[in-house]
C-alpha cells in the first residue's frame, strides 16, 4: 500500500474509532510511516506507553522528510501522554523538520500537509505553541483531504493552535471551513467544541453555550479519543464563559477516573486547574487539597505542564492568604507560558498576579491588566477584559474601553447600543426599531463581543450610559457600595466575593437599592448609578 493510501486507510480507522480495523490495516504493514501511524492509534487510545515504542521505531527507520516529520510527531505524543524515558528533540530541531517537508519538491503532496498537521498538533499538545504556530500548515490545506476522514482533524488542528496562542480573530476566521468540513464527514463534535471555545474567548458567553448545548446533545462518548478531547474544549470554553461548576464538571468526565488518567499531561494540568478553581470558589478545602495530590502526580511531566502547575499552585496561594508567594508563582507561569506562547495560559496567569498585588501595590496591579487586556483586545480575547475588570471592581477601578469597539460594529448594531446607552431595554428596543427581539438580541450580543462584555449591564457600563444627570436618593454606604460594583457587570457572586459577604445580602442590598431608585431591572438601576449627580 502507497503512503497516502495507508495514512487515508489506517487513518480513517483511527479518527472513527475502529481500532479493529485499524490494527488490521496495519498488521501487514512495516516501516516509519506504518509505525508512526501505530504510534497514532496508541496515542488516540491513550496507550501511551505503546505510543513511545511505536514512536521510537519510527524514528529509527525514518528515511526521507515526511518519515522523520511524522516519527516526530509520535515522539512529542509519547511526551505529551507522559512517557519521560522519551527524549524531545529541541525547538529548532522540530521547526526544520517541519521547513523540510514544507520545501519538498511536490509543495501539493497531501502527506507533507498532514506530516506538518501532526508535528502542530504534537506540539500543541507539549505545550509548545511557538513550535505549533511555526510548522501548522494553512487551514486550506486541509481540502487535500477533502475525500478522507482525516480533513476534520487537519482542519481543526490549525483552528486549535490559533485558538491557544490567543489569536481568536484568526480562529474565528477559520471556523466555517471547519464545520463545513465537519458536516461533510459527520464529524461536528470537533467544529462545535471549536465553536464553543472561541466564542467563549471572544467574549459571546450566549454563542458559547449554545455550542456546549449542542455539543453535548450529540450523545459524546467519554470513553473515546475524541469525546475526550471535546468535553475538555467545552470545559475551557465553560471556564471563559464564568461558570466554574460546568467547567470542573466537563473535565472530571473527560479524565474518566479520579486520577484523571485518560487525559494526557497537558489536559490532565489544565483539568486539575479547573477543578481546583472550582473548589476555591466554593470554598471547599478537601477538594482543595485533593487538587494538590493531583498536582504532586503530575510533577514528572513539569517540562510539558510547568506553566499550568505553577498557575494552579498560585490559586491555592491566593486562596490561602499568601499574597506575596502567589505574585511571585503567578509571575514566574506567566513567563514560561509567554516564552511558550502559550497566550491563553500566560492572561489567566497574569489575573491571579494582579489579584494578588491588588491590595499591596494598585498601580502595579492596574499596569499589569491594562496592558493584558489591551494585547488580548487586539487579538480578538474579550473574555480576558471580562475577568480583568472584575479583579479592578474590587478597588473600584476601571478598564479603559476598547480603543477598536465602535469600529467593528454595523450602523444597525450601534443605533441598537445607541438605544441601550440612553435606557432602553430589548423590548423597548424592538418597539422603537420596529425588530424582532431575537434580533435586537442578537445585534446587542455583537456589541458584546467587540466590548469585551459578558451582559448588557457590563456593555453598558463599557459603552457608556447617556442620558440627564440625577441626584440618587439617599443610599447607606454598603447599599452604594453594592450598586457601584452591579453597574460593572459583575454578578452577585462575585460582589459576595468581593465584599465577602453572601450573595443573598447582595440581592437583598440591590433589591432596597431598586425600590429606593423606583427602577425594576438591574439595568435599570446601573444606567441610574451611572448618571448620577
Amino acid at each position: 500500500m502507497d503512503r497516502r493510501a495507508l495514512i487515508a486507510a489506517a487513518g480513517t480507522a483511527i479518527v472513527t474509532d475502529d481500532a479493529d480495523a485499524a490494527a488490521a490495516i496495519l498488521a501487514s504493514e512495516h516501516g516509519s510511516t506504518a509505525d508512526a501511524m501505530r504510534a497514532f492509534a496508541a496515542y488516540w487510545s491513550a496507550d501511551y506507553a505503546a505510543c513511545a515504542l511505536f514512536a521510537r521505531r519510527a524514528q529509527a527507520s525514518a528515511r526521507d522528510p515526511q518519515e522523520r516529520a511524522m516519527a516526530m510527531a509520535a515522539t512529542l505524543w509519547a511526551r505529551a501522554g507522559g512517557a519521560a524515558d522519551v527524549e524531545v528533540p529541541d525547538r529548532d530541531t522540530i521547526i526544520a523538520a517541519g521547513t523540510d517537508v514544507a520545501n519538498q519538491p511536490q509543495p501539493q503532496n497531501a502527506v507533507s500537509t498532514l506530516a506538518r498537521a501532526f508535528l502542530a498538533d504534537s506540539a500543541l499538545m507539549i505545550g509548545r505553541l511557538d513550535i505549533a504556530q511555526a510548522v501548522v500548515p494553512d487551514p486550506s490545506e486541509s481540502a487535500r483531504w477533502r475525500n478522507s476522514v482525516l480533513e476534520v482533524p487537519l482542519h481543526g488542528v490549525c483552528v486549535r493552535v490559533a485558538i491557544f496562542s490567543g489569536r481568536i480573530d484568526q480562529a474565528r476566521v477559520m471556523l466555517p471551513g471547519l464545520r463545513e468540513a465537519g458536516e461533510r464527514h459527520h464529524l461536528l463534535l470537533w467544529p462545535l467544541a471549536c465553536e464553543a471555545l472561541v466564542a467563549a474567548m471572544a467574549g459571546d458567553v450566549a454563542t458559547a453555550r449554545d455550542a456546549i448545548d449542542a455539543l453535548l446533545a450529540l450523545g459524546l462518548d467519554d470513553t473515546t479519543f475524541p469525546g475526550r478531547g471535546a468535553l475538555m474544549l467545552a470545559a475551557y470554553a465553560a471556564a471563559a464563559a464564568g461558570d466554574e461548576a460546568g467547567a470542573a464538571s466537563l473535565a472530571r468526565r473527560a479524565g474518566g477516573h479520579r486520577d484523571l488518567s485518560l487525559l494526557a499531561a497537558a489536559d490532565r494540568a489544565m483539568a486539575v486547574d479547573l477543578l481546583v478553581a472550582d473548589a476555591i470558589s466554593r470554598d471547599d478545602e478537601r477538594e482543595i487539597i485533593r487538587g494538590e495530590l493531583l498536582l504532586a502526580d503530575l510533577d514528572h511531566t513539569a517540562l510539558v505542564t510547568l506553566p499550568t502547575l505553577l498557575r494552579t499552585r498560585a490559586r491555592i496561594l491566593l486562596h490561602r492568604g499568601d499574597t506575596v508567594q502567589a505574585a511571585t508563582v503567578a509571575e514566574a507561569s506567566a513567563e514560561l507560558a509567554g516564552a511558550a506562547e502559550r497566550r491563553l495560559e500566560h492572561g489567566d496567569a497574569r489575573i491571579i498576579a494582579a489579584r494578588a498585588l491588588l491590595h499591596a501595590d494598585l498601580p502595579a496591579a492596574a499596569r499589569l491588566l491594562r496592558d493584558e487586556v489591551r494585547a488580548a483586545d487586539a487579538a480578538g480575547e474579550h473574555a480576558l477584559r471580562e475577568r480583568a475588570a472584575r479583579v479592578l471592581a474590587a478597588a473600584h477601578r476601571r478598564l479603559p474601553p476598547p480603543p477598536t469597539a465602535w469600529v467593528g460594529l454595523s450602523p444597525r448594531e450601534r443605533e441598537v447600543l445607541d438605544l441601550l446607552r440612553a435606557g432602553h431595554d430589548e423590548d423597548a428596543i424592538s418597539d422603537r426599531l420596529h425588530l424582532e427581539r431575537s434580533t435586537v438580541h442578537r445585534h446587542l450580543a455583537r456589541a458584546m463581543s467587540a466590548f469585551g462584555s459578558s451582559g448588557r449591564v457590563a456593555l453598558l457600563s463599557a459603552a457608556g450610559a447617556t442620558g440627564e444627570r440625577r441626584p440618587l436618593p439617599e443610599l447607606t454606604a454598603r447599599q452604594r457600595t453594592v450598586t457601584e460594583l452591579m453597574s460593572t457587570g459583575i454578578t452577585n457572586a462575585a460582589i459576595a466575593e468581593v465584599l465577602g459577604v453572601s450573595s443573598k445580602a447582595v440581592e437583598a442590598h440591590l433589591t432596597q437599592v431598586m425600590l429606593r431608585c423606583e427602577v425594576p431591572t438591574r439595568l435599570a438601576l446601573a444606567h441610574r448609578w451611572l448618571l448620577r449627580e
